[in-house]
């Protein structure tokens, strides 16, 4: 199969996981706001909307991707994680991993 040629601007993902704690007294109150915390999921953050919808329009990543979860973000199962690295970088990205991918 021919190599696909890199992207002449590749997006800069950041891929985290882990989880993080909030205390209610960091939180201030969201008044009519639906509000889920989810542990143990890899985040993908994007600085530009349209870099993750790039990134989920490319089927080697969007069937590594859960869910989006904002216009710059979306998450990924941990166990995915090391793979939505990988196939990142295959594909002409260049993330930055926060804590074990």
């Amino acid at each position: 199969m021919p190599k696909r040629p890199r992207p002449s601007s590749p997006a800069r993902a950041r891929v985290a996981s882990g989880t993080a704690a909030i205390g209610a007294a960091d939180v201030p109150p969201l008044e009519g706001a639906a509000v889920a915390v989810h542990d143990g999921l890899a985040l993908i953050e994007v600085a530009d909307p349209a870099d993750l919808a790039a990134l989920l329009a490319d089927p080697r990543l969007a069937e590594l991707v859960l869910a989006r979860i904002g216009e710059n973000a979306a998450v990924a199962l941990p166990q995915v994680a090391p793979r939505l690295l990988l196939a990142l970088i295959q594909a002409g990205h260049t993330p930055t991993v926060e804590g074990d991918p």
